[in-house]
């Protein structure tokens, strides 16, 4: 998952699926190897400033000279470099539904019930197991235990109904969280900005300047 103030690069394999909402705009731009000698191996997520943002930009949507091209890819190979990674809490390997039916049946009613506190250890008294091996089991299934699974899950309904309108406070209580301020910390902690800041973006894309809403 990719904040708006975040760059993504990605390795040369496997092929991969950018999957977005209509009203959000993706610009990539191809990194030859020559370029990435210095850049980490693996995929790494970045802090973007604004002028990486618009290198990107430039990049992906072309009609630049080779020697424009060129060094501009130069400099966004030094900003990457020196760019600050992004935290790994951000990472959520699959949305695939779990091979163990103890662990689907959890993640099948947090979907449905998204404000329900009820903690681990409940479930296992429920499914008479122990709490230890129910987090074993969230390990195995996405590298990551059931709280930061769940909060993942959260937070995907919070862009999508941040970006549909809907008031910050009725979504922060809609996902379980007590006061507004408590949600609030945690979007800025994984997006790096407020959930109000979120949605200015948002109908900035979906109304550029000029238009009329």
């Amino acid at each position: 998952m990719v904040p708006p103030t975040g760059a993504l690069r990605l390795g040369t394999s496997p092929d991969y699926t950018i999957c977005k909402a209509p009203s959000v705009t993706a610009h990539t731009a191809l990194l030859p190897g020559v370029y990435t000698k210095r850049l980490p191996a693996r995929n790494q997520l970045y802090r973007t400033n604004v002028l990486m943002r618009e290198l990107i930009r430039v990049l992906s949507e072309g009609g630049l000279s080779a020697s424009q091209h060129k060094r501009r890819l130069t400099l966004l190979t030094e900003l990457l470099h020196d760019a600050e990674p992004w935290p790994d809490t951000l990472d959520f390997p699959h949305w695939d539904a779990p091979d163990d039916p103890r662990v689907r049946r959890i993640c099948d009613y947090v979907h449905e019930n998204l404000d329900s506190p009820k903690a681990l250890q409940e479930w296992a008294a429920e499914l008479r197991c122990d709490p230890r091996t129910l987090h074993r089991l969230f390990v195995r299934e996405f590298g990551i235990s059931f709280v930061q699974w769940r909060q993942q899950v959260r937070l995907m309904a919070a862009l999508q109904w941040l970006g549909e309108g809907r008031a910050v406070m009725d979504v922060a209580l809609d996902l379980g969280y007590q006061t507004q301020s408590a949600f609030t910390a945690m979007f800025g902690r994984k997006l790096g900005m407020t959930p109000t800041a979120w949605q200015a973006i948002q109908r900035r894309q979906a109304y550029p300047a000029g238009w009329v809403a």
